[in-house]
Order: C-alpha cells, then structure tokens, then sequence
C-alpha cells in the first residue's frame, strides 16, 4: 500500500520540550521510547510509546509552523475522541496537550493498519 505523504514525519524529539513535558505529565508517566509511524497522511509526529510505568500510548503531534491545515485537523480529530462513548470502536483518547501553536494527542495504543487507498472496507 502507498501513502501520499512526501515528507518525513518529525520524531518525539522534534516535539516542543513543554509540549513534551506536558503530555508526560498528563499520561502520568514519562514518555521513555518511541517508533515513528511512517506511513500517514501528516508531517507531524505519529508514534508508538513505551511509557515509564509500563504502558504503552500512540502520540500524534503537530506545529502550526509545519503544517497549518494539519493542526486544525487534529484539534477536530480531538474535540470528535473526547465525545465518544466508551463503547465505540475507536481508541480511547488519554491526553491532550493544545498550546495554540502545537496539538499533541496520546491515544490507547492498538493494533491496527492504514486505511487502503482509495478508500476500502
């Protein structure tokens, strides 16, 4: 499967320090290992996470100064998470950290794939 994304995707590293700091405190646990994600349809962060305590999270992560469209995508990704009954079938949004320049978004990390292109079942 191909992806339409051009550009690499920033690491955890690349994240804004308070932005990182703040997550961490939010999950209640620091942020100690991350894999990028590489496919996707963003230049933001996009990883798995191995937490401190054990846990593991998906973080997706983006700056107005790199992509302005991808920033307000991801506030709606996260004003439609924090609405969802516990009961559907999506991962449960755990942390959010919006600082009016960057949007960073930790997730229950699951298995799952990228949806086919064009879109299918």
């Amino acid at each position: 499967m191909s992806s339409t994304r051009t550009i690499p995707r920033i690491g955890w590293p690349d994240v804004e320090s308070s932005v990182r700091a703040e997550l961490n405190a939010e999950l209640g646990s620091p942020i100690r290992t991350w894999k990028s994600q590489e496919e996707g349809f963003s230049p933001g962060l996009a990883a798995r996470c191995g937490l401190e305590d054990g846990r593991r999270v998906f973080v997706k992560a983006v700056s107005s100064q790199i992509n302005t469209v991808a920033v307000e995508l991801a506030r709606h990704e996260v004003a439609v998470c924090s609405v969802l009954p516990g009961s559907a079938p999506a991962p449960r949004l755990l942390a959010v950290v919006d600082n009016g320049l960057w949007v960073a978004a930790a997730f229950a990390d699951i298995e799952g794939r990228l949806p086919g292109s064009p879109w299918t079942d």
